[in-house]
This record gives structure tokens, C-alpha cells and sequence, in this order.
């Protein structure tokens, strides 16, 4: 592993025309390799950027007159990338993309992440987002990491070491947050209509955006509940809604499952 200050980072080194780059996602964007990789784009003409969802806004339409531009939907500020014609949409369930870069069927070639400093073991964190990165790191050609000295160091296994990074580069900047989606009058009426349906020891699929908030906002009556939700945001938590009402938990086989920990909240 070396270690490479963003100024003197040259991307053509280790990116090919044609490769996919595979860049973390959502709040764990690697915002400093980003913006290099898409100002420095004319060196490897024709490579793919992967991102399942993006919230910097660090890449643009008008990029996608070097790079290929590749995600999992209208999402984030990718929305604005489809709405240009700019985003090759891959027809693929989340659950399925680890095995789709074990089997090949979608090489990744180079990848972009961020991760905390490294703890006393030596370990790195990917910090806030630690889902199919882990896979594609293990097939990528290159692994590039910026060392954000912001970056919590969270307790997800599996950890990074220094064989498993070619180049590290140090950066210290905010992380990205996602501000809660306001719900309107439309989102209070959808919720109005959803609630009844929904009664004491429901199991909830959570979204992202302003219909779950405002759904999740209308069971403050309800009873033993439990969630799936990939982002828990802050509305979720206001007002004791979800994490400190003193219900006795039942058994139920879906507790214990989530899609944004190790252990599903329940209320």
C-alpha cells in the first residue's frame, strides 16, 4: 500500500480505458476520488463509473462525454443524470450485485471507497456504508481509498488491512448527509389512507423519502412493530417513535432482520 496526496494523484495510473470503477455510495462516497475521477476522465476515455445511488452530486451529465455512467436507478441526485439521458440503468436487484461481481457478470476492474483511519490493529472502517463494497473489493484490480480522518470507525465486519488497499490517499471533509424529505399534504393523505392497514406487530419495509416518513409519523399508536429499512432517518426517531418505547418485544421470525444493521429496531 502506498499512500498518495489528492494533488498528486494520477488516476490513468491505475484506471483503463474500458474498466469499470466501482465508487462507494450513498453517505460513504469517496467525494475527493470522485471529483478527480471525473476531472481527470479524458485519460481513460470510454471507462464506466458504478454507483448505486449518489448523493454529492460530484458527477454530472456532461461527464458522460468520456465515462460511461452506471447505476441501479433514478436515486439521489442521479435522477437528475437520467433525466439527461446520462445513466445506464442496471437491471439488478441490490441483494444480487455481490454475486454479480463474484461471478464476472459485472467485472469491476478498479474501486473507489473511503474508509476511517485505522484503529490500533491496523483494521480500516468503511464507516457508514459496509454492503456489496466488501465483494468488489475482493475482485477489483485496484483498490483506491480515501482516508477521511472524519470517518467514524463502525464495528461492521469484515475490516480492511493494508494488503487489502494499493493506494491510500488522506483527506479530512464533512460526510454527506441526506436531509429528511418534509411530507406535505399529499404524503399526510397517503398516510392517512396507508395506516389502517397496518396494525400492532406489523413488519415494515421502509423506503427512502417523505411517504415512509410520513407513515412511519402516523403509528405512533401502534404496537410491537419492526422494521427493514436501509437508511434510518431522523424523523424515525423523533418523538420516541421507534427506539424508546417501553413495549415488550414477541417472538416473531422476522425480528432480528434489517437491511440497515445487525439488529432490527422494534416499538
Amino acid at each position: 500500500m502506498k499512500t498518495v496526496l489528492p494533488a498528486d494523484l494520477r488516476l490513468a495510473d491505475f484506471v483503463r480505458p474500458g474498466d469499470r470503477v466501482m465508487v462507494a455510495h450513498s453517505t460513504a462516497e469517496p467525494v475527493t476520488l470522485l471529483e478527480q475521477l471525473v476531472g481527470q476522465r479524458a485519460g481513460y476515455s470510454g471507462a464506466r463509473v458504478f454507483m448505486h445511488v449518489s448523493f454529492s452530486g460530484t458527477v454530472k451529465a456532461e461527464h458522460a462525454d468520456a465515462l460511461v455512467i452506471e447505476g441501479l436507478g433514478a436515486v439521489g441526485t442521479q435522477r437528475h443524470l437520467c433525466k439527461a439521458g446520462a445513466l445506464d440503468i442496471i437491471p439488478s436487484h441490490l441483494s444480487d450485485l455481490a454475486h454479480l461481481f463474484e461471478s464476472g457478470e459485472l467485472k469491476i476492474d478498479v474501486a473507489l471507497v473511503q474508509v476511517s483511519p485505522p484503529d490500533e490493529h491496523g483494521r480500516y472502517s468503511l464507516g457508514l456504508v459496509n454492503d456489496y463494497q466488501m465483494e468488489a473489493l475482493r475482485h477489483a484490480r485496484t483498490v483506491i481509498a480515501e482516508q477521511n480522518d472524519q470517518v467514524p470507525f463502525t464495528y461492521a465486519e469484515p475490516f480492511l488491512t493494508a494488503r487489502d488497499i494499493h493506494v491510500i490517499v488522506p483527506t479530512s471533509r464533512p460526510l454527506i448527509e441526506v436531509p429528511s424529505a418534509p411530507a406535505g399534504d399529499l404524503e399526510n393523505r397517503i398516510a392517512a389512507h396507508a395506516a389502517p392497514y397496518i396494525g400492532d406487530g406489523a413488519i415494515l419495509q421502509l423506503g427512502v423519502g417523505s411517504i415512509p416518513e410520513a407513515i412511519t409519523a402516523s403509528l405512533v399508536d401502534r404496537r410491537h412493530r419492526g422494521f427493514h429499512t436501509g437508511v434510518i432517518c431522523d424523523s424515525y426517531m423523533a418523538e420516541d417513535r421507534l427506539f424508546k418505547r417501553p413495549f415488550p418485544i414477541p417472538r416473531h421470525p422476522e425480528y432480528g432482520k434489517t437491511g440497515a444493521g445487525r439488529s432490527t429496531r422494534h416499538a
